[in-house]
């Protein structure tokens, strides 16, 4: 399984959920955290991926193709309801079929 962790700034607690996701996860199981702050530049090498742009950043996640996706950034942007409607049950990433709601 792999999991995207997407969260606007990285420090403090969005990094502390991704190391303990890190930490907890089974052994087949693989996470990145995926941000345009420019503090990860500071943690090489930890599974934490950078993009200047919000543009760049979702090529990016669309490249790692993940099972999940956790977007803490749509939080910060003061969204505080989600929904994920997936177009039907067969298993397909998200870019591919399936819609983010967001309410504010």
């Amino acid at each position: 399984m792999k999991i995207a962790l997407v969260s606007g700034a990285i420090i403090w607690t969005p990094l502390k959920v991704f190391q303990i996701f890190k930490r907890y996860l089974p052994p087949n199981s693989e996470i990145k955290l995926f941000t345009t702050d420019v503090n990860a530049l500071k943690f090489p090498n930890q599974g934490i991926v950078y993009a200047n742009t919000d543009e760049k950043l979702v090529n990016k996640i669309k490249q790692y193709s993940p099972d999940i996706i956790q977007i803490n950034k749509l939080k910060n942007k003061g969204f505080s309801k989600f929904r994920i409607y997936k177009h039907n049950w067969l298993t397909y990433h998200l870019s591919e079929h399936g819609t983010i709601y967001a309410e504010k």
